[in-house]
């Protein structure tokens, strides 16, 4: 059998430092800066884990309208730019195991967003296909006009780029921005992280447009105005303080000193790049959360044996403190080369607990699964850890 050939990246040493931060990156609550605004020794983002298939649709959905907002063919160019990427992923090694969006995502998430693109349809232009040129692996497209409109301040310590900027007549700004999911929390309110960043994008509006009246709307198949407060503004400035304490103004910094453990390690996408997370991982064999917040689908050990169960690739692993767990694949092709002896590292696989009927109590996780339909899918990666 060929070994494998995945190497686990080693943890990030000195990162370079994005000064400004986004909107649609704020948070209410602390952040983790090296994954926020950490970037690589040519000011771009480091590059992440599998990202999941949600994320890659949701990104997909907003590139076709950005590119053809209003022509009549905005469901084709969709799917040519679905095929694209499809391309690129089956041929990327790290997928060996990859699975179709559609299938991955679920069939009726699949339409909901399909059906957001074909409302933005309009009835006098088509788009020509022929300007779908795509960009090199990772490169942003480059939008001119109203579409990905970059707001900048060095004052607010903000920079972004809204989906849609237009300047109407009245003296009125509206600034649109496209989402692919709810829009509502629990209670029916538009939910916080999007009141944050709305707000942020008004101030950003108000420093380039003063005098003008600003609206801003949410766009997830309809119109949603937003109006944040004088609250929603202030907790801006909060969340970019926040980060600018950490940076203190350096365009670089030690990774360790800009790490942050918390819940959003869970999804995070350069946990395996991150000195703090990994730290947590090689000691307890688990992506154990802080503060008893839970668990990642992430484990580290060594092969003690590789087998099969029905249609599954069963790998067991032995982990530093000594408890055995196992890896249940559905496809195989996602642990080909592995064999017994090697250290592995396994990220974005589902955690799978066990319940005590009598106390309740619910144990660590010994089996992580790479379930297609679980919001894992396509997500699970399998890497061997070099001998130090």
């Amino acid at each position: 059998m060929k070994a494998r050939s995945l190497k686990l990246p080693e943890v990030l040493d000195r990162v370079t430092v994005e000064r400004l931060v986004s909107p649609s990156r704020l948070s209410l609550d602390p952040v983790c800066v090296l994954a926020l605004q950490g970037r690589d020794d040519n000011g771009r983002t480091i590059p992440g884990l599998i990202e999941s298939p949600w994320a890659i649709v949701g990104v997909l959905v907003h590139s076709a309208i950005q590119l053809a907002d209003g022509c009549t063919n905005i469901g084709d160019v969709f799917d040519e730019l679905v095929r694209r990427r499809e391309d690129e992923l089956s041929a990327d090694p790290r997928r060996a195991h990859f699975v179709p969006l559609r299938r991955a995502i679920g069939e009726g998430d699949w339409l909901d967003r399909r059906h957001l693109v074909e409302l933005r349809a309009g009835s006098d232009r088509a788009f020509p296909m022929e300007q779908l040129a795509a960009p090199r692996q990772g490169q942003r497209r480059r939008m001119n006009g109203p579409h990905e409109y970059r707001l900048e301040s060095e004052a607010l310590g903000l920079v972004g780029r809204a989906d849609l900027v237009e300047v109407l007549a009245d003296n009125v700004v509206r600034i649109t921005d496209w989402k692919t999911g709810s829009l509502f929390g629990d209670q029916g309110e538009v939910k916080p992280a999007f009141r944050l960043q709305m707000a942020a994008y008004r101030m950003l509006a108000r420093e380039q447009w003063p005098g003008r009246e600003i609206q801003l709307v949410l766009w997830s198949g309809e119109a949603v105005v937003v109006e944040p407060g004088p609250d929603d503004e202030a907790a801006v400035r909060g969340a970019v303080n926040r980060v600018q304490d950490v940076i203190r103004g350096r365009s670089e910094a030690p990774a360790h000193e800009l790490a942050r453990m918390g819940v959003a390690c869970r999804y995070c996408p350069i946990r395996h790049r991150c000195p703090a997370f990994m730290e947590v991982l090689r000691a307890t064999g688990h992506g154990a959360l802080p503060e008893g917040k839970g668990w990642t689908g992430d484990v580290l050990g060594t092969v003690t044996d590789v087998g099969h169960w029905e249609e599954m690739t069963l790998v067991n692993l032995l982990t530093q403190p000594g408890r055995r767990v196992q890896l249940r694949c559905s496809d195989g092709r996602l642990v080909d080369g592995l064999s017994s002896g090697e250290t592995i590292a396994a990220f974005g696989f589902d955690a799978r607990f066990r319940r005590n009927k009598q106390t309740g109590r619910v144990s660590e996780p010994v089996t992580f699964t790479d379930r297609e339909q679980s919001r894992n899918a396509s997500q699970a990666e399998v890497f061997v850890v070099p001998n130090d």
